[in-house]
């Protein structure tokens, strides 16, 4: 009966064993492949991570290209712009200058050909003398604005000097009827006479001349 129940004890306990072994087995086949599939997991999440990080580098690099290439666009606009606009300026307001300088020319001109034709048309007389050695070219011109005025212009080449008498309408006529010796009042027919302006000529400039 004793050696029944040792065998039976060794047979229990070998039974025990078998099935603890057999279970290390299974438990730790299962643990390789959790562990395996950890790893696998793992290395899955981490290339998921991996891919998603590169593409948000590449689209962050891809945004800040375009960001930069939409300020070279702005820049390169803007410049084209400013040298358009400061470009239009420019001529416009060389137009306006040339046009400007134009019509001041042109008022110039018509001035300069008014006062021609006025010079022209108020000429009376105009002639060169002589007195003593002295030669002189004399013109008289006659205006009349306010009062009737002569005006008297010499030019005396030796000594490259202008003299201008202006005189009123009684002075004329004081001269001309103390020059010519008149009995009576002169009219402006004969004070306008070329005689006359002659003799008006030689009695007012000979005291400069000389």
């Amino acid at each position: 009966k004793a050696m029944a129940l040792r065998h039976e004890s060794v047979r229990v306990c070998a039974e025990t064993r078998i099935a603890a072994f057999v279970r290390k087995e299974i438990q730790e086949s299962k643990s390789k492949e959790m562990k395996s599939a950890a790893l696998i997991i793992q290395k899955q999440m981490r290339q998921v991570f991996a891919r998603r990080f590169v593409a948000s580098l590449l689209k962050k690099m891809k945004e800040d290209e375009m960001f930069q290439l939409r300020i070279k666009c702005a820049t390169s606009l803007q410049t084209s712009w400013r040298r358009f606009f400061w470009r239009n300026r420019f001529l416009n307001h060389k137009k306006r200058k040339i046009e400007c300088e134009r019509q001041n020319n042109t008022k110039k001109r018509e001035h300069l050909r008014q006062k021609r034709r006025l010079s022209l048309a108020s000429l009376l007389y105009r002639d060169v003398i002589r007195i003593d050695t002295t030669i002189a070219t004399v013109s008289i011109h006659l205006y009349e604005d306010v009062q009737t005025t002569m005006l008297l212009k010499v030019y005396v080449p030796s000594t490259r000097e202008t003299f201008s008498f202006r005189l009123n309408e009684n002075e004329v006529r004081e001269c001309l009827e103390r020059a010519l010796c008149s009995e009576g009042r002169l009219s402006w027919d004969e004070m306008l006479k070329r005689d006359a302006l002659n003799e008006l000529t030689k009695r007012l400039m000979i005291r400069n001349v000389r």
